[in-house]
This record gives C-alpha cells, sequence and structure tokens, in this order.
C-alpha cells in the first residue's frame, strides 16, 4: 500500500508545482508595455510566433470625440494584449484591461478573442494606433497588428467673415448620415459656446464644442464615435461671454442609418 501512495504523492505534488509556476509565469507577463511597432521592434524579435492581431474602428474621429476600436485575437490560449498611440489617449473597456502610463495592457490574464478600448484624438491630422496580442500562452509569444490609421478632425472651423444678426442652429447635413455630418450654427454676438450630441434618453454622447467664440457663421464635423442606428439630439447653448446667462439655446434631431 506504501509504494502505491509514494508515486501518487510524487505525482501530486509535481502537478501541483506545475500549476504553480505556470500561475507565476502568467503573472509575471501581466501589466506589460512597449510591446507594439510604436517602440521600434517591439520587444526585439519575439514576434511573429503565429496567431494573428487585427485592429478595426473609426477610421475618421472629430478632435476630442472618443471612437470605439477592438483589437482581435486569432490563436490558441489567447492571454493578453498591448495598445499605443501616437498621441491622444486611450482608455480600457473590457475587463482586466488597465492604462499603464500611456498605453493600455492587461492586469490578469484573460483567454478571450476580443479586447475592447476607446482612443481620444486630441489635435487634428493623421494618427496612428499600434497593437500587440500576447498569444499561445508562452512568454516571449507576440504577434504585432498592422498599423492602424485614424484621420482626426478639427471639431470647428469659422464658415464666413459676417456677423449674423440672429443666433440660428441649422439643420445638420447629410441627415440621415453615416459616418459624418455637418452642423452650421450662427452666433450674433460674442459668447460661450457649447454643443453638444445626446441619446434620444438623455445621456450626453460627445461634446463638440465648449469655447468662447466671436460673432459668426460656424461648422462642425461630427464623426460616428462607434454609436449605433438611431435619433439623436444636437443642442446649442450661447452664454454671455461671461458665461452668467443663457442667451440662446436650440436643439435639433439627427439620424445615423448605418
Amino acid at each position: 500500500m506504501r509504494k502505491r501512495f509514494i508515486p501518487l504523492l510524487v505525482g501530486s505534488l509535481v502537478l501541483g508545482l506545475s500549476l504553480a509556476l505556470v500561475n507565476l509565469d502568467l503573472e509575471s507577463r501581466t501589466n506589460i508595455t512597449g510591446r507594439t511597432l510604436k517602440s521600434n521592434s517591439g520587444c526585439d524579435g519575439c514576434h511573429n510566433q503565429g496567431g494573428t492581431v487585427t485592429l478595426s474602428g473609426p477610421a475618421t474621429l472629430t478632435v476630442g470625440v472618443a471612437g470605439s476600436y477592438t483589437v482581435t485575437l486569432g490563436g490558441s490560449n489567447t492571454t493578453g494584449v498591448n495598445v499605443a498611440a501616437s498621441d491622444g489617449s486611450l482608455a480600457p473597456v473590457s475587463p482586466n484591461m488597465v492604462l499603464n502610463g500611456s498605453e493600455l495592457t492587461f492586469s490578469a490574464a484573460r483567454n478571450s478573442a476580443t479586447w475592447q478600448f476607446t482612443y481620444t484624438p486630441t489635435t487634428a491630422g493623421t494618427k496612428t494606433l499600434y497593437a500587440a496580442g500576447d498569444i499561445n500562452g508562452r512568454p516571449g509569444s507576440w504577434n504585432h497588428a498592422s498599423n492602424y490609421v485614424v484621420t482626426a478632425t478639427d471639431p470647428v472651423s469659422s464658415v464666413e467673415d459676417l456677423t449674423p444678426a440672429t443666433f440660428e442652429l441649422e439643420q445638420n447635413f447629410p441627415n440621415p448620415f453615416n459616418p459624418s455630418t455637418t452642423i452650421r450654427y450662427s452666433i450674433a454676438r460674442s459668447s460661450q459656446v457649447r454643443l453638444e450630441i445626446f441619446s434620444i434618453t438623455g445621456e450626453r454622447i460627445a461634446t463638440l464644442v465648449n469655447e468662447a467664440q466671436d460673432a459668426g457663421q460656424y461648422q462642425v464635423q461630427f464623426v460616428d464615435p462607434g454609436m449605433s442606428s438611431g435619433i439623436y439630439i444636437y443642442r446649442l447653448e450661447a452664454r454671455s461671454s461671461d458665461g452668467t446667462s443663457a442667451g440662446f439655446v436650440a436643439t435639433r434631431k439627427l439620424a445615423l442609418l448605418k
């Protein structure tokens, strides 16, 4: 009986030690950054270890408006991701995804094919998103996604150097739209201006303008940040230049049709 017990005990100890080493290895591979193509060659040659990594989401965004993006991992035993941006800000959405400095990484291994996050450009121009995935469950088994280019447009531009007689919020065009539309409005005197997009239930989707503006006619390009098809509200508020009283408030409806 004792001879049978010893091999079983040894086998259990070996199995327990193996599981502990696996957990220790997974733990040591969390909160990792610098694995994307933004950091030169990433992790210096440990890439292309099998599996695929792809980025998807809006190709155009308005400055200051967040867009929803997904990293998809193709391979066995996927563990986590590392996401970086040329500039702007990133925010985690998926469980176990965290912000470490300016990059997204994972706080705990999660065997999932998809990881979601948001990206918000802070200046206009061409931006680049970078991603790498930890695939196949062994140290160094990272692979790169192709760089994802996003065009960020300035939200506000002056249309004409004329002083309008009244405040006005025009109907967006095109409407319905997909993926972008233009909103024009007139400011009769210097004001603190705020232009926002809301869901039909009143949830704020985006703030397109929040600044002091001189009298004039303006237009704003709004790019769908990943909303569902449906009816939305846009609201213009123009307060006195010291911000104490609302001189003009108007709302209109716009429709996103995908």
